[in-house]
């Protein structure tokens, strides 16, 4: 499930699937090292997040977006591992 911003007050609960319907490329990014991508790893991700038609970021996943990148289109989790500022930044 997922929720999004219906209005300044509200979320509206939206169920996954209605999210990836007729999607044929997603990406999920889980809380797990790029490092294994080595000198290709910013070229590689920025390829593939960027292509992808919807962006799914879990909990500390979040910490690897940068700036740059395109917000995804559900950040999920219960943000253990993800500081302050970081979620703040979504927030806004």
């Amino acid at each position: 499930m997922a929720y999004r911003r219906a209005t300044k007050d509200t979320y509206e609960w939206i169920p996954v699937n209605r999210l990836i319907d007729d999607v044929k490329y997603a990406v999920l990014l889980l809380n797990h090292s790029l490092d294994h991508l080595n000198g290709h790893k910013s070229l590689t991700f920025d390829n593939i997040w960027r292509k992808a038609e919807r962006r799914v970021a879990v909990d500390g996943g979040s910490k690897y977006l940068q700036p740059d990148h395109t917000l995804p289109d559900i950040l999920c989790g219960d943000f253990d591992s993800v500081t302050t500022d970081r979620l703040n930044h979504f927030r806004q």
